[in-house]
């Protein structure tokens, strides 16, 4: 069979089929277009297009701001004046968290607080989660204590010795 002859869903076998798979269909990874359009040329493009309309745009969306869009007036003033996002959390009555029982009121307090707006909802969730991952560290702790003082229990006894008197299936 020669290259003519070759059926019309696969390519002939002279053609380079670099980044293919066995029926010639590009593999995940490798465009048709390795070229493609420049990135940094469509930016550009898409700069200049924004900055020579900017004005009539910035015009628009005013007009319609002090028509009564309220949508429109969200626009200007989330880029007027952006939310301003904590860093840091601010909780100075926390008491030391040692057991599960300080952790799980401290946690309620927490919604509490969110709940009354004394704290941001994403404050409460960082909070929640640092509560979470230090209840993992006392459950931790706990088992390590546990396990230490089985192993104390069970030293030098001997496996007969440890097994006299359990149940047996």
């Amino acid at each position: 069979m020669t290259d003519r002859d070759a059926p019309a869903d696969r390519p002939p076998a002279s053609r380079p089929r670099l980044g293919r798979d066995g029926a010639g269909r590009f593999v995940p990874g490798c465009s048709g277009n390795p070229a493609g359009r420049q990135r940094a040329a469509l930016a550009a493009e898409m700069d200049s297009r924004g900055t020579a309309d900017a004005p009539e745009v910035y015009a628009m969306v005013l007009a319609a701001a002090v028509g009564g869009d309220m949508r429109a007036a969200a626009v200007l003033l989330d880029r007027w004046w952006p939310v301003v996002r904590r860093t840091s959390l601010d909780l100075p009555d926390l008491p030391r968290l040692e057991t599960a029982e300080v952790l799980v009121r401290v946690h309620g307090s927490i919604i509490e607080r969110a709940a009354r707006n004394e704290i941001s909802a994403e404050q409460a969730e960082i909070a929640s989660k640092l509560i979470e991952g230090h209840r993992k560290l006392i459950k931790l702790t706990d088992v390590q204590t546990k396990l230490a003082e089985i192993e104390r229990i069970l030293a030098g006894k001997d496996l007969a010795e440890v097994m006299d008197g359990a149940v047996t299936c």
